[in-house]
């Protein structure tokens, strides 16, 4: 028999068959010992102070209890079948009742931007460093704290659905779009966080390498372009599972950029972020009858333009006024003639040189304009 089976009184006051003090102090000696054989026996809380469950003695005992009864062989749970909202069994009140779903659980979706880590204009393909937030219920993995001792949260595997060996809890399918590689493969496996009330929230840091179809590219070096993500289910429709921006009321941005940790931007990177917005869609297509939500980010990058400037503009306009001095020149200097030659040689060969350093697009430039006008007039 353990320590927390056996009544309290029994252990630390004698009854009639325990008369004498040697029999207490055998009894309360025997006791001392088995609360080293229990695993769920936690000192009173007036010896330890303690601030968290998880800090008490018997936290991984509970822990481990509560995994089995939730997860177990025989709790019956299955990780591929989505769990069933309860958005609105309120009475339509709570954060998940606007977006409901008919038959599964609505997904908050929100992905912070911690540095862009490439652009690629030519291919049109962009890398950024998220971190991808996910937050829905799940009913099936509720309990009562007060039968756990306590323990409010419990951490669980999250992989993918598609790495059923690595995942012990249903997850959700999201796949961005137009992305290159799969996130199965460019985010990293991390623990999701189970609340007692069923909420989980799972957080997945990695990257994201996109194909874009950038836009605004014209004004050159001075662009703003414009690339967008879109961010859906692949195999779950919006009858099995829908989406909803944000982590909960107080944060319902699909988006989070901050500059928290120092680690985050950078300082020598041609782009950087500059602004973020995220909209829900519908799409519906012709294989399927019900409709597909989708998150499409638009994401917007501001292009540092002191080096285009000192190494393709400065240098063609003082080219330009430099092919202005031979009309200050005397008609008896016979350099004029070789002056104005080298200059148009050196306009042409700058220019081949400054070529390499643009953008290949479809769309007639700012730049490439400025660059003929200035040859037109160093003739």
């Amino acid at each position: 028999m353990l320590l927390h089976e056996v009544p309290r009184a029994q252990l630390f006051f004698p009854t009639a068959d325990q008369s004498t003090c040697r029999d207490a102090e055998m009894l309360a000696f025997a006791a001392i010992l088995a609360t080293l054989d229990d695993p769920f026996y936690d000192p009173p809380e007036h010896l330890v102070k303690y601030e968290t469950p998880q800090q008490r003695r018997s936290y991984t005992a509970w822990a481990s209890k509560l995994r089995d009864d939730l997860i177990g062989d025989d709790s019956g749970y299955d990780q591929v079948v989505p769990p069933r909202s309860d958005a609105r069994s309120a009475g339509g009140d709570g954060w998940f009742a606007d977006e409901f779903s008919a038959a599964g659980t609505v997904v908050g979706l929100q992905i912070r931007f911690f540095k862009v880590e490439s652009v690629k204009a030519s291919e049109g393909a962009m890398r950024l460093k998220v971190w991808v937030r996910c937050k829905w219920q799940d009913s099936r993995l509720a309990w009562n704290a007060s039968e756990y001792g306590g323990i409010t949260w419990l951490p669980f595997l999250g992989n993918s659905l598609s790495a059923p060996e690595d995942t012990e809890i249903w997850l959700p399918d999201l796949q961005p779009y137009n992305t290159i590689t799969g996130i199965i493969d460019s985010l990293d496996a991390a623990v999701a966080q189970v609340s007692s009330d069923g909420t989980v929230f799972w957080s997945r840091p990695g990257l994201l390498d996109v194909m874009c179809k950038f836009s605004g590219l014209v004004a050159f070096p001075y662009d703003s372009m414009r690339c967008s993500i879109e961010v859906g289910g692949w195999a779950l429709d919006g009858n099995m599972q829908g989406i909803k921006l944000g982590q909960g009321p107080g944060n319902d941005k699909g988006y989070d950029i901050n500059f928290q940790e120092q680690s985050q931007g950078t300082s020598y990177q041609e782009y950087e972020i500059r602004n973020v917005t995220a909209d829900l869609v519908n799409y519906q297509y012709p294989c399927c009858p019900y409709y597909w939500p989708n998150a499409v980010y638009r994401i917007t990058l501001q292009r540092a333009t002191s080096y285009y400037e000192f190494f393709i503009i400065y240098p063609v306009i003082i080219l330009t006024l430099c092919s202005f001095f031979p009309f200050y020149m005397s008609f008896e200097v016979g350099e004029r003639l070789s002056y104005g030659i080298t200059l148009v040689l050196c306009m042409t060969t700058y220019q081949a040189l400054a070529t390499a350093m643009l953008p290949v697009c479809g769309e007639l430039l700012w730049i490439e304009l400025f660059n003929f006008y200035c040859f037109i007039f160093s003739m």
